[in-house]
């Protein structure tokens, strides 16, 4: 039986490695009892798919697994098992049982909605940031450039990478949101709007936390926009 799994990362536990947070969910499933499907073979392996890693520091309140079990299981009482079993940080949020063919997660994934925490309280630097925000907004390029894997160097609109982008206003400084491509084929790293925002305004040092808040589908051709479970 495959199951989807959604759940959230947050606090110390983010600057764990991915490759660590694959192990530390195996060991959390093996001590609810529940038994995991494993792969044949003279090097078996549990069957498990996770949504693209994160980097480190980053928090999530979206994270995503698929799991194939061995035996039958009901949604709701996986959740309740796994939250019993689970660590500070990790929270199972909701599963779904997948009874039909679906892509993988890192094949269906394109976009991602993150907040950035600016812990500032300088208004000065404040209103440079917002200004910074509204340069990004008003124009359909802004090139920057990248080193390729071959170690060129490639101009590219980051533009074409950010959807939509805005801002709350905060006691202790100002949270930025945004939507960015995520996925397999097209995908920018969030820390890249913080350093875009520091060179529109001559900025450096700003301090923030980064939190992903959404994971979606958007459908190239139509537009449409599909969630994960």
């Amino acid at each position: 039986m495959l199951v989807r799994i959604k759940y959230s990362k947050l606090g110390d536990i983010s600057y764990i490695s991915h490759l660590d947070i694959i192990k530390l969910m195996e060991r959390i499933v093996r001590r609810t009892g529940l038994k995991l499907s494993y792969s044949e073979g003279f090097n078996p392996h549990p069957k498990t798919a996770f949504s693209p890693a994160l980097q480190l520091g980053v928090q999530s309140h979206c994270e995503y697994l698929d799991m194939e079990f061995d035996e039958a299981v009901e949604e709701d009482l996986l959740i309740q098992k796994l939250n019993e079993k689970t660590v500070e940080g990790i929270n199972f949020i909701e599963a779904k049982i997948l009874t039909d063919k679906v892509d993988s997660l890192v094949a269906f994934i394109t976009h991602s909605r993150y907040e950035i925490a600016v812990d500032e309280e300088d208004e000065n630097k404040i209103l440079k940031i917002i200004s910074a925000i509204n340069k990004i907004n008003n124009t359909n390029e802004m090139l920057l450039t990248k080193k390729t894997k071959k170690g060129n160097i490639k101009e590219y609109n980051v533009k074409e990478y950010i959807g939509t982008i805005d801002f709350e206003r905060k006691s202790d400084g100002l949270s930025i949101f945004v939507d960015i491509c995520s996925g397999s084929v097209k995908s920018i790293n969030p820390k890249k709007i913080i350093e875009l925002v520091e060179s529109l305004e001559d900025l450096s040092g700003i301090e923030y936390d980064l939190i992903k808040l959404e994971t979606y589908h958007i459908d190239e051709d139509t537009g449409k926009k599909s969630n994960i479970m």
